[in-house]
């Protein structure tokens, strides 16, 4: 049995290695398809590399056949740490965390092809991290609308969490434009409508000005920046570079 304190040195000792050797933290994470939450300066570092450091193995070699991922799952929920895949409520958090980190290191997408490279990788977040407060629109309305993210030196927890203020700003002014829905602003599906329970809520955030190009930390408008879309939307505007605008997204969709 291996307790959340054992998981958290391991993972913080390879995100500092990461730090020190960017090229090889740029080639594991992409090809890894299962991640586990780390302190600074990554916020996520593949699984099956933390595992190797508890073998007491080095976590940067090139390969490492037997990970045994299995066994270690329950582990991981035992000691505190919740599994995060398509479909829960965090994942789109912990993919953008995640493709952020890439945007960091210089990767363009994850390898294992695309589009479903995303369906196929998992999170296991720390429940502490995860937990969502329930914020009233009064406080979202109060909220200061101008956050940073995007830095090129750190991706940290409090980074994290502003991206999720952002995030959450954004569907609080866009629910208060469509009589309290969240809806698609190119295709203008209905998550709650269509799906019921299971939908209601559910959207992709996307970045008007894309994250990837970042040079450093920059200012961020919930209400000028970002936009709610679908997942396929989200996905056919970044078909492109530059991203499709979503006038042209609209305009496809009405050919």
């Amino acid at each position: 049995m291996t307790d959340r304190a054992e998981f958290d040195r391991v993972a913080s000792a390879l995100a500092l290695a990461y730090r020190a050797q960017p090229d090889v933290a740029a080639r594991q994470m992409k090809n890894s398809l299962a991640f586990i939450a780390a302190t600074s300066p990554f916020s996520l570092v593949p699984l099956h590399r933390v595992i190797l450091g508890l073998r007491g193995h080095d976590m940067l070699m090139p390969k490492r056949s037997g990970q045994e991922l299995q066994r270690y799952i329950q582990d991981l929920k035992t000691a505190g740490f919740s599994h995060v895949v398509e479909g829960h409520l965090d994942f789109e958090m912990a993919w953008q965390d995640y493709l952020g980190i890439l945007a960091v290191l210089g990767v363009d997408r994850p390898s294992h092809g695309t589009p479903s490279s995303q369906a196929v990788r998992s999170f296991f977040l720390r429940r502490d991290q995860i937990d969502r407060a329930a914020i009233s629109p009064e406080a979202l309305a109060a909220t200061v609308d101008i956050h940073e993210e995007g830095a090129a030196s750190q991706v940290t927890r409090n980074l994290r969490e502003r991206d999720r203020v952002a995030r959450e700003r954004c569907i609080a002014i866009y629910r208060a434009r469509h009589q309290g829905r969240i809806i698609c602003l190119a295709c203008k599906i209905d998550f709650g409508k269509r799906y019921g329970p299971l939908g209601e809520g559910y959207i992709h955030i996307h970045h008007l000005n894309p994250l990837a190009e970042a040079k450093g930390p920059r200012l961020v408008s919930p209400e000028i920046d970002l936009v709610p879309l679908c997942p396929n939307c989200h996905a056919m505007v970044h078909q492109t570079r530059p991203p499709l605008t979503i006038a042209r997204l609209v305009e496809l969709l009405e050919e």
